[in-house]
């Protein structure tokens, strides 16, 4: 049996370099609401990570589906 979920990536922290990304965070739906449920690393190559960023900002929201502050608080966000 493989678990597995659906899951939104609502955002990211940018890495050590320009263009590179350091997490990924995801939501995911709890009884009909978004909960921030981790960051991971993407394990993104360079190539891969800046066609993935290129792709993203074309889509990018004004609005998140969560605050910074929210991701803070779950403790995924940086100390």
């Amino acid at each position: 049996m493989l678990a597995s979920a659906e899951n939104i990536v609502i955002g990211y922290e940018p890495g050590n370099s320009y263009g590179d990304w350091g997490a990924c965070f995801w939501q995911t739906s709890r009884n009909g609401k978004l909960v921030c449920v981790g960051g991971v690393g993407t394990g993104f190559n360079a190539r891969t990570g800046a066609e993935m960023m290129r792709r993203l900002q074309a889509i990018q929201a004004e609005d998140t589906p969560i605050s910074w502050s929210q991701i803070e608080r779950s403790g995924l966000g940086p100390a």
